[in-house]
C-alpha cells in the first residue's frame, strides 16, 4: 500500500492551512498534486505492485451540499479507474460523517492514547456496521502487553476491524515502528491462539549489486500459509543468523568478494 497525502484539500479546520509541495493551498491546486502523485506511484509500480492506496489528513465533513465527500468521491474513482480491485483507505484521525462510509474500503475512525480509547465509544452507525473491516483504530502510548489486550476488547466493542497498538508516545510520531509486543498483538487482535507453525517459506530470490570493496544481496520471498500470521522471519547466511525481518525483504550489505554465501529464511510464528 502506497501513501498519498491530501492535506485536507488545503482547508483549515483548526490546525492551519495545508500547502502543496509548490507551495498552493487551494482545492484545485491540491487535487492536481494528489493526482500526480497517484500518476507517480502507478508509473513507478504498476497497477499491479500496488496493493492499493492511504490516503491521509483527509476531511471528516460532509461539506455544503456534500462538497467535500463529492471530492474524495471523485479521488476514489480517479485511483479505481486505474486499479478497479485497489484498497483504498482514508484517514482523518477521526470518525468521519457517514458521507464517507463508500468512499473507502477502510476508515480510520480512531486516532489517540491508551487512557482515551478506553472511554472511547463508537456511534452506533459504526456498532452495528456488517463490515468491521470499514473501521481502523490507532491507539498509541499503550504500555504493556495486558494494556494492549485491553485495547483490543476494546475494539471489538467498538467493532473495529482493524486495530494497531504501539507504545511509542506522540513525540512527535508513534507510527514509525512495530510495538515490542507485536506477536501477542496478532494473536489477541485475532482471537485465537497461533498453534501451527507457518509451513516452510519458499526459495527466496536475490538480486546482487557489487562496489569496488563489496557486495550487497536483496532477498525477497512469498509469504507462507500461517492459520494466523506470520509474526517475522529469520534470516541465515550460511547456516548462520544474520537477521530478524518483518517484511518479506531483507537486504545484506559488506559482503565480501570472491565469497559464497546461501541464505535461508525461517518464517516464525506468533508463539
Amino acid at each position: 500500500m502506497v501513501y498519498v497525502d491530501t492535506g485536507y484539500l488545503g482547508l483549515d479546520f483548526g490546525h492551519g492551512s495545508h500547502r502543496t509541495r509548490s507551495g498552493g493551498a487551494s482545492i484545485p491546486e491540491w487535487l492536481t498534486q494528489i493526482r500526480h502523485d497517484i500518476d507517480d506511484w502507478y508509473a513507478t509500480y504498476g497497477q499491479h505492485g500496488i496493493n492499493g492506496i492511504f490516503l491521509d489528513q483527509t476531511i471528516l465533513l460532509c461539506g455544503p451540499d456534500d462538497e467535500y465527500v463529492t471530492l474524495y468521491a471523485a479521488i476514489r474513482d480517479y485511483i479505481r479507474a486505474k486499479q478497479a480491485e485497489a484498497y483504498i483507505v482514508i484517514n482523518p484521525g477521526a470518525l468521519a460523517e457517514r458521507c464517507y462510509e463508500d468512499v473507502a474500503d477502510t476508515m480510520v475512525s480512531f486516532e489517540g492514547n491508551f487512557g482515551t480509547y478506553l472511554a472511547h465509544t463508537s456511534p452506533d452507525w459504526q456498532r452495528n456496521h456488517p463490515n468491521p473491516r470499514k473501521f481502523w483504530h490507532l491507539i498509541h502510548d499503550v504500555p504493556t502487553d495486558d494494556d494492549m489486550k485491553a485495547v483490543v476488547a476494546r475494539s471489538k466493542v467498538n467493532n473495529a476491524g482493524f486495530v494497531y497498538t504501539t507504545e511509542l508516545r506522540m513525540d512527535p510520531y508513534p507510527w514509525a515502528g512495530l510495538a515490542s509486543y507485536w506477536d501477542a498483538q496478532l494473536v489477541a487482535a485475532s482471537g485465537i491462539s497461533d498453534n501451527t507453525p507457518p509451513r516452510q517459506s519458499a526459495m527466496p530470490t536475490a538480486t546482487t549489486r557489487a562496489s569496488p570493496t563489496d557486495a550487497k544481496v536483496r532477498l525477497a520471498w512469498p509469504t507462507p500459509v500461517d492459520d494466523v500470521a506470520v509474526a517475522g522471519y529469520e534470516v541465515f547466511a550460511n547456516g548462520t543468523k544474520i537477521a530478524d525481518s518483518y517484511n518479506n525483504a531483507y537486504q545484506a550489505t559488506g559482503l565480501p568478494h570472491s565469497t559464497r554465501f546461501e541464505f535461508t529464511i525461517k518464517a516464525r510464528d506468533t508463539e
